[in-house]
């Protein structure tokens, strides 16, 4: 079986299971979720945990955890930075973009950071003999985010979101922004 016949059946089975699947519009309160993607030249990942005290599909509060292994590019050198953070936001609807039914929905968010930048693994010495001027540390900002929800049943959700953060604090770029797909489980 080549590549295209692989991929035309995963894409089947998806709409079937779209078709046949039963879009309740039960009270869910609690989802975690977990996104692979691009952020400034580089791999990141971001995995989250989110609750409401109504339905979460119209607003929720989300804390999550965001891993960078990014390149800086900015200088004559390729400097390594790994970037960890705790992230903390508020999500709400946005039902000018989202379909009726709930298949498809719209959340915009904004939110605060805590985490840790470290520049070139630790080292303060490139491989040439150049030396680092700026310091591993701690940062802190906020971010902003689109995300859109596919629902594949009441449980199971395809990911697509934007995140654009900002560390106050940086020493190498105060902005990086993510890019990434993923995928969200409803707990109850």
């Amino acid at each position: 079986m080549n590549f295209k016949n692989i991929v035309q059946r995963i894409v089947l089975g998806i709409l079937l299971t779209i078709s046949f699947t039963n879009h309740s519009y039960a009270q869910s309160k609690i989802q975690v979720s977990a996104f692979g993607g691009y952020s400034d030249e580089g791999f990141a990942t971001l995995t989250n945990f989110a609750f409401s005290n109504h339905n979460v599909k119209d607003s929720f509060f989300e804390a999550g955890v965001y891993a960078g292994f990014l390149k800086e590019n900015n200088t004559e050198y390729n400097i390594d930075v790994n970037i960890y953070s705790l992230n903390l936001g508020y999500f709400k609807r946005l039902p000018f973009l989202s379909l009726k039914k709930d298949l498809v929905i719209f959340h915009a968010g904004i939110g605060g950071l805590f985490g840790k930048e470290i520049i070139n693994n630790g080292l303060n010495e490139l491989p040439n003999g150049a030396l680092i001027k700026s310091n591993d540390g701690t940062i802190y900002g906020g971010f902003a985010a689109l995300q859109g929800d596919l629902f594949l049943n009441d449980k199971l959700s395809l990911l697509v979101r934007y995140n654009q953060f900002y560390h106050a604090n940086s020493e190498i770029n105060k902005s990086k922004m993510f890019v990434g797909a993923g995928i969200k489980f409803l707990i109850f």
